[in-house]
């Protein structure tokens, strides 16, 4: 008697979608924030760019115990590299709602944007976004932010090859799925290049995460979707789709 199912989330891939194409059953999902999911990419950044609660932690706690001993003591130390995103180019995997947001977003810090999508976006709203090829995505990008839905043609999308023809220091955001990331080929990178910096909210397919490198990248639990409005608009969305 089934004729509905609703899921909370964006992704379908919980669902067999062709078994309930031929039952007839219908699938919703809940686009529940755009703007939430860009702006927690762009909080993902700042935190590698800046990481302010380790500089914040020692002017706190660190700078007072130090200065007792040792009156000279610095208050401006700089604890981890300081990165300014000003004329760096932001690639955007997937230039949907999201992809588009973020790009507003990191337009707003002076950055260089391109993009690559399944098709060529048209319109006023993007005409400030240079659309270019995949490969272009990855030699050019200084910052790659995922934003597509995983399907057969983006598993694995970001492999050995695309990490290969990367720049030195690109730094790469993934809060769309982890599994269109080659994990084997991302570890290998993360292992060989200590300027690859990974930022992502999602595991991995496999869920693994060797200790070896666990310290070159951050990892977040998936939070975006308690954000602000986020969770009224999960609501509102999935009454409007039962409607």
């Amino acid at each position: 008697n089934l004729k509905y199912i609703a899921t909370l989330g964006h992704g379908f891939e919980d669902f067999d979608v062709e078994m309930t194409r031929r039952r007839g059953v219908t699938i919703t999902n809940t686009i529940y924030g755009d703007v939430t999911i860009a702006q927690y990419a762009m909080a993902l950044l700042m935190s590698i760019c800046h990481n302010v609660t380790v500089q914040s932690d020692y002017t706190k706690t660190g700078y007072w115990k130090e200065k007792e001993t040792n009156p000279q003591a610095s208050y401006n130390q700089l604890f981890v590299p300081q990165i300014e995103l000003y004329q760096k180019t932001m690639g955007i995997i997937g230039l949907g709602a999201i992809g588009l947001w973020t790009a507003r977003m990191a337009k707003g810090f002076g950055m260089k944007v391109i993009a690559n999508s399944r098709h060529k976006k048209t319109g006023p709203q993007y005409d400030s976004i240079e659309q270019v090829s995949m490969e272009e995505i990855f030699e050019r990008s200084d910052v790659i932010s995922i934003h597509c839905p995983h399907t057969k043609e983006t598993e694995n999308l970001l492999n050995r090859e695309a990490f290969a023809k990367m720049k030195d220091g690109v730094i790469i955001i993934n809060t769309a799925r982890g599994i269109i990331i080659d994990e084997e080929a991302l570890l290998e990178a993360l292992e060989s290049r200590f300027f690859l910096d990974f930022l992502t909210d999602f595991l991995y397919f496999s869920g693994k995460l060797p200790a070896a490198v666990s310290h070159k990248e951050d990892t977040h639990p998936v939070i975006s979707f308690l954000i602000g409005n986020s969770c009224t608009t999960i609501c509102h969305d999935l009454i409007c789709n039962i409607k």
